[in-house]
């Protein structure tokens, strides 16, 4: 290595023998170093603190215990604040301590180009090693600032999933909602909004992606979706009774037009459904959203069919579908951390899995039947972790009670 990239660098030196502090001064002179000669090794730890060397050149002086014990620290200090230290050693056989064992050494007399590389090369590994100090503890608080940022994404999302369905005769409600165990706050979210007297709305949706940029969208289309801070779900109109509530197949296409893929580097997908309080009617329509499936109240699955693409992609009209649900049908919701969760041979648990297991709790209480899917991913999955978040919202019509 080039002497040259010692340039401006600061070497400490200290010997016992006065030969060895004028030759290597001679070596270092014109290589623009500036160099410092303490006499002895109590200077030398002195000039330590003040001057902040590059690299130190160092005769071990073992001439007592006391000497032993001031060498240790000597070098223990180096070591602590990243200073190279070249050992010069005349006696191959003399017992050095344990913080001597791995230094590199120097010969005396002293050999130009073996000094001049010796010193450039550890002056260098010094560096490197500064930087790598560096370079992990800038890591360290990106890291904390990630901890912080995923804690801040999912309080957000805990924040935004209902805490109690609304009460209405006509319908119940249950659901269970478990957060991926990886850390990464994912986009789940599901609602439950009274429209008007008749009729609720209830959405579901998947936002791409985790942390806090995939938090915001998600708070972004929970204010779009609530019919108190928006017109998406229940526009004014001029007539009574001065309102309309939109269909389905409207509201997607709008969050489409609202939510390109190249404006938020996000896509999610949905399924939004106007439930009829007076007749079980489920009007819905579904943007590239797992299916929802209706159980009929004799354990018969329906899965539902029509499905449009993923939100932000394409400008693409949004297929409607409707369903009937009569007295003790339920109409369940669900995201894909359900369906495509694994267990450890890699194998998905998959719809069939999901059907028969609702179908098989059609005698249960709906908050059962929601709990039964959970305790069956647990046993299918066993010791795998949860990849993904898991939500699962279920309806239950209970028949119309007004007159």
């Amino acid at each position: 290595m080039p002497a040259g990239d010692l340039f401006n660098s600061t070497i400490l030196a200290s010997f016992q023998d006065g030969k060895k502090t004028r030759q290597l001064k001679s070596l270092l002179k014109g290589l623009g170093v500036r160099i410092s000669l303490p006499t002895n090794l109590h200077e030398a730890y002195k000039n330590l603190r003040d001057q902040k060397p590059d690299v130190v050149i160092v005769e071990p002086v073992l001439s007592s215990k006391g000497a032993e014990i001031l060498l240790t620290d000597f070098l223990n200090h180096c070591r602590t604040d990243g200073i190279a230290v070249i050992l010069v050693v005349d006696d191959p056989h003399l017992s050095l301590p344990s913080c001597c064992q791995e230094l590199p050494r120097a010969n005396f007399p002293f050999i130009a180009e073996d000094v001049t590389f010796k010193i450039t090369a550890e002056h260098q590994i010094a560096q490197l090693n500064k930087e790598l100090a560096q370079a992990r503890a800038l890591l360290e608080r990106r890291e904390e600032e990630l901890a912080g940022s995923l804690e801040s994404a999912a309080y957000i999302q805990r924040s935004l999933i209902p805490h109690e369905a609304p009460e209405i005769q006509e319908f119940s409600f249950a659901w269970e909602f478990l957060p991926s165990e990886h850390g990464l706050v994912g986009g789940d979210l599901f609602n439950v909004v009274r429209l008007d007297e008749n009729f609720l709305g209830v959405y579901i949706l998947d936002v791409s992606g985790h942390g806090f940029p995939a938090a915001m969208v998600t708070v972004s289309l929970s204010q779009a979706l609530d019919q108190h801070l928006s017109q998406v779900v229940k526009k004014r109109v001029s007539y009574p009774p001065f309102y309309q509530i939109v269909p389905p197949a409207e509201v997607l296409a709008y969050l489409n037009q609202e939510y390109p893929v190249e404006r938020f580097e996000k896509f999610f997908t949905i399924c939004y459904a106007v439930l009829d309080m007076r007749t079980g009617k489920v009007r819905f329509s579904n943007a590239g959203h797992p299916l929802p499936v209706v159980i009929r109240r004799d354990g018969t699955v329906i899965p539902l069919e029509e499905r449009g693409t993923i939100v932000g992609l394409i400008d693409a009209p949004f297929p409607e579908e409707e369903v009937v649900l009569a007295k003790g049908d339920r109409l369940y919701f669900y995201t894909d951390g359900i369906t495509e969760h694994q267990n450890g041979e890699g194998t998905f648990f998959g719809e069939a899995r999901l059907y028969e297991t609702l179908s098989r709790c059609v005698g249960e209480s709906l908050e059962n039947a929601c709990k039964s899917v959970i305790s069956s991913l647990s046993s299918f999955s066993g010791q795998s972790k949860v990849r993904d978040d898991i939500t699962l919202l279920g309806v239950e019509y209970t028949g119309f009670s007004g007159s």
